[in-house]
């Protein structure tokens, strides 16, 4: 009898220590799980016409506008109108992103092997925006976009390469047009000669 009751507390502890292990598991499934789903909006969101849309315009309007000085100078008001500074709502896209990532809500490493170049351009495109609005506010103004441009630097630096896996191996690509085409480009950059004049007699 007292052999059983000795132990009771070790089977006890057993299935203590086995239900805290299936938690911590199923913890870790809920997470995996609701990181996917965020992704799947982020990459889902992106894919819309109006943000399509609006990007374009940072990537293709942007810099010419900056060029104007009412332009600029609208940048230090506040509140900044957003029907003339359409680039703050992509700068607010990011910077939710920014902080979704920080906060763990969305994996670093699957978003970045994604979309690393793309969060450098378009913050290289918008870094000029937030240095202006910083004037007059300060460093705290889209620092969740500045952590995910920094997060996404490191990466780019670390996987310089890409990131495919080394116990990989590579396909050999074939360009089956390169010959055509190198032959086209070679012919379009030999100058145009005149033909030789015939000799008077």
């Amino acid at each position: 009898m007292q052999s059983l009751n000795a132990l009771v507390p070790i089977a006890t502890l057993v299935v203590i220590t086995a239900a805290a292990f299936a938690a911590v598991v199923q913890l870790r499934h809920l997470r995996a799980s609701n990181q996917l789903s965020g992704l799947l909006t982020i990459l889902h969101y992106s894919q819309d016409p109006e943000e399509q849309k609006l990007r374009d315009y940072v990537l293709n309007d942007l810099q010419t506008r900056l060029q104007d000085a009412d332009f600029r100078r609208s940048l230090t008001q506040r509140p900044v109108d957003p029907r003339v500074h359409m680039e703050l709502k992509v700068c607010d896209f990011f910077e939710q992103i920014g902080n979704y990532v920080k906060r763990g809500l969305i994996d670093e490493s699957s978003y970045l092997d994604t979309a690393c170049d793309f969060v450098d351009t378009m913050w290289t495109k918008l870094e000029p925006v937030i240095a202006i609005m910083r004037r007059s506010r300060d460093e705290t103004l889209y620092d969740n976009f500045e952590y995910l441009e920094a997060r996404a630097r490191l990466w780019i630096a670390r996987h310089s390469r890409g990131n495919y896996p080394r116990n990989t191996p590579r396909i050999a690509v074939r360009d089956n047009w390169l010959a055509a085409d190198s032959t086209e480009s070679r012919s379009a950059e030999e100058p145009e000669t005149l033909p030789a004049r015939t000799p008077s007699t």
